[in-house]
């Protein structure tokens, strides 16, 4: 029995990351799939494509999503194809940072809209963060902080502006009083 022949059928699935064969004496063949493991579903125009935990893009479609249920990247309509590719090449390093280091975050994130300028990030509960696209991790980093400070998640807002230089802004779901911490 050739396994890498056997390995090779298996890895023509886009989303098999790995795999591997052995042999359990005296006659049994053991497979171990890994598949990557998506954390940003990315929208390009009518394309779908995935980006996993190890920075590989793979082409999709929205109805496999609902297999892996990850955030989604979308970009205005006003943003050409061209620049849509550019501007998520230079925030992809920035989203896969939240992922790896503020779970707590990336945990309540249902979409990520991408604008010439700014971002909105909307939690699984409607809270909208707001900040700009090229201070991302920085400002990801400080939210963390004001989360940790607050002792809150970001469900406990309706709206979470970041894109002030020195301080954050905040409505609060059931007080419904904006508040301005620096």
């Amino acid at each position: 029995v050739d396994f890498e022949d056997i390995s090779g059928i298996f890895k023509k699935n886009k989303y098999i990351n790995e795999v591997d064969i052995g042999v359990v004496l005296p006659s049994t063949v053991t497979i171990q799939i890994y598949e990557y493991d998506p954390v940003f579903m990315v929208i390009f125009g009518n394309d779908y494509s995935f980006i996993d935990s190890g920075n590989k893009i793979i082409d999709g479609s929205e109805s496999i999503n609902e297999f892996y249920n990850v955030p989604k990247l979308s970009f205005s309509e006003n943003i050409n194809m061209n620049s849509q590719k550019m501007l998520f090449d230079s925030i992809k390093a920035s989203l896969l940072a939240i992922f790896e280091n503020y779970r707590e975050i990336y945990d309540e994130i249902e979409l990520i809209s991408i604008y010439e300028k700014k971002m909105t990030i909307k939690s699984n509960y409607d809270t909208e963060i707001i900040l700009h696209h090229n201070e991302i991790s920085r400002k990801i980093n400080h939210l963390s902080q004001f989360l940790r400070l607050d002792n809150k998640n970001i469900n406990s807002y309706e709206y979470i502006d970041l894109t002030k230089e020195d301080r954050i802004i905040v409505k609060n779901k059931k007080e419904g009083k904006w508040v301005a911490k620096k």
